[in-house]
């Protein structure tokens, strides 16, 4: 073989590998997922629920893949048991009751090598579904470890805390001036910075995070709140 296909050859192969370690980079970067919904009920002699989940699955066989997986699917069967257990207890009470209770998941982040999922729920009886909640479930596609909130504003859990719960303060001193008094404000942030980190639900979204609190917020509110501030992934 000459001198110039020897090279051209090197540099063909040089060529190669950089593309393969392209597309190794965007997998490690994105993750490839389906969201399957998931539909189960419990009808019991006085309780009865139904239950519909939309639960997202990433693609693939690697260890990390199945770590997040399982995680995501872990969530699912807890807050399933969580519903059909309020039918179990009017089977106990001989009591009449009938819930229904519909999470849809969606997409909010997916780069840089972490993937987030903002989830609504919407809960109540069969035919009036009253109640609203959101929060989120994060990743980093190179460990498979879900993110707390702190983990996503690279501070220590108390920092994290003490953060969130100044903003939150100051944005809902200003929006609900008539039903936040002062002294409720004061303890919206104390049950804030006593919770517990892995609790506190958040999605990423472009650079941002969004923290949810509910149904029921800090500070004696009734209803759905949040604040956003700027993430910090590391």
């Amino acid at each position: 073989m000459s001198r110039k296909k020897i090279i051209i050859l090197y540099l063909m192969l040089i060529n190669l590998a950089c593309l393969c370690m392209g597309k190794r980079s965007d997998a490690a970067n994105a993750a490839v997922y389906k969201i399957e919904t998931k539909s189960d009920k419990y009808l019991g002699e006085y309780g009865k629920a139904w239950y519909s989940y939309q639960l997202p699955k990433l693609k693939g066989e690697t260890v990390v893949i199945k770590k997040i997986n399982t995680s995501l699917q872990n969530s699912y069967l807890k807050t399933k048991k969580q519903i059909f257990s309020e039918a179990k207890k009017c089977d106990k009470l001989e009591v009449y009751g009938k819930f229904r209770y519909i999470v849809d998941a969606y997409e909010s982040y997916n780069e840089n090598g972490y993937i987030s999922f903002m989830f609504t729920g919407k809960w109540g009886n069969q035919d009036n579904l009253k109640w609203n909640n959101i929060w989120g479930e994060t990743y980093c596609l190179k460990t498979g470890k879900k993110l707390t909130v702190a983990d996503a504003l690279s501070l220590s859990s108390s920092k994290a805390k003490n953060k969130i719960a100044n903003a939150y303060v100051k944005k809902y001193s200003k929006i609900y001036v008539k039903r936040y008094s002062r002294a409720e404000l004061a303890k919206a942030r104390k049950e804030i910075k006593n919770m517990n980190i892995k609790k506190i639900q958040f999605f990423l979204f472009q650079d941002k995070i969004q923290i949810n609190f509910g149904p029921d917020s800090p500070g004696n509110h009734s209803g759905v709140t949040n604040v956003v501030l700027k993430a910090k992934l590391k």
